[in-house]
């Protein structure tokens, strides 16, 4: 506790109940994209459903590359960044829990979602180190990171 500033718990339990949350959408999310690309239908068509899915994974990574280089004030803004990337994460998530809903235009909307999620890895990741920092009171970055590496999957694991 003498070695980080005094947002540090508070930051900590917001960033766990953010982990929790979004892992319990995460299960949502992932179940609503496979049943929107067929799994578990007798008419399912596997390589079509693999195909679709490399696509997805394929844009939202182009997407985390062009968002790298487009972002811009990541350290003038780092808590806005840090907030609107949770809140893009989540909605992200949520639109791939609804494509079940609309089958027909699971690569469009999963595609768009996965940019989302993408801009908001970037986005997080940029200003993950000058939060840290923030929190440092001695040389302790290294510290401060390997523990909110822990809390994030402790809220990830136990929201799934």
């Amino acid at each position: 506790p003498a070695s980080v500033g005094p947002d540090y718990v508070r930051y900590t339990r917001w960033r766990l109940n953010t982990f929790f949350w979004g892992g319990a959408l995460g299960v949502f999310s992932t179940q609503g994209l496979l049943l929107a690309v067929g799994v578990g239908r007798k008419t399912a068509a596997p390589l079509a459903a693999a195909m679709q899915w490399v696509i997805r994974d394929g844009v939202g990574r182009a997407g985390r590359m062009v968002f790298g280089q487009i972002g811009t004030g990541f350290d003038a803004e780092t808590k806005q960044f840090r907030i609107i990337s949770g809140l893009v994460l989540n909605l992200a998530a949520g639109l791939e829990s609804l494509t079940p809903l609309a089958p027909h235009l699971f690569l469009p909307l999963a595609c768009l979602a996965n940019l989302g999620k993408g801009a908001s890895a970037v986005a997080a990741a940029s200003t993950r180190g000058a939060i840290y920092r923030s929190f440092m009171r001695r040389e302790n970055l290294g510290d401060i990171t390997a523990k909110q590496e822990t809390v994030g999957v402790a809220g990830d694991l136990t929201g799934t």
